[in-house]
């Protein structure tokens, strides 16, 4: 019975911790909220972290390239963003932010922008409070594998009207 708890805290606890061989790279936009496509495939909106798998030619070379990718904003406008990442110079990951062009619908893309900072702090907050469901569920799974090994003591009396017993 031990070990399926020991596997429900395994399983519960794989959420919180992630890839140590993964590259992050944050793409993101000035104003917030372009599309970032790459390669024609639509990832989702800016700020985004996409997560990359460097080989170790890469690491040596200190050098990464990724496919190529592009801010899109709704009114249209586009920018481009680098492929080519310095390992040596961020090794833990990067974020790059590519600026709008100066060109007509700054009004439409602004007013999205609010729209994607609104939504991206209702994910947050719902992926908080998931969390904090999670460890309080893997709280009460660990007190009651203790409470199912703790051992318990049961005193009985001899009473005039049987027999009374208590337990601690």
């Amino acid at each position: 019975m031990q070990m399926k708890n020991l596997c429900v805290i395994f399983v519960v606890l794989l959420p919180f911790y992630g890839c140590s061989s993964q590259y992050a790279i944050t793409y993101d936009s000035n104003p917030v909220g372009a599309q970032v496509v790459c390669q024609g495939v639509n990832k989702g909106y800016s700020p985004l972290t996409l997560h990359y798998s460097p080989d170790k030619e890469d690491w040596d070379r200190g050098v990464f390239y990724t496919i190529p990718c592009g801010a899109v904003w709704i009114s249209g406008a586009k920018s481009t963003y680098d492929n080519k990442w310095d390992l040596q110079k961020f090794p833990d990951g990067v974020k790059q932010t590519v600026q709008r062009p100066n060109v007509d619908g700054y009004e439409k893309d602004a007013k999205f922008a609010l729209e994607v900072m609104k939504y991206k702090e209702f994910q947050r907050e719902a992926r908080r409070k998931k969390e904090a469901r999670e460890w309080r569920e893997l709280n009460n799974a660990i007190k009651s594998m203790g409470e199912r090994n703790r051992t318990y003591r049961t005193d009985c009396i001899d009473t005039l009207l049987g027999y009374s017993c208590t337990t601690n």
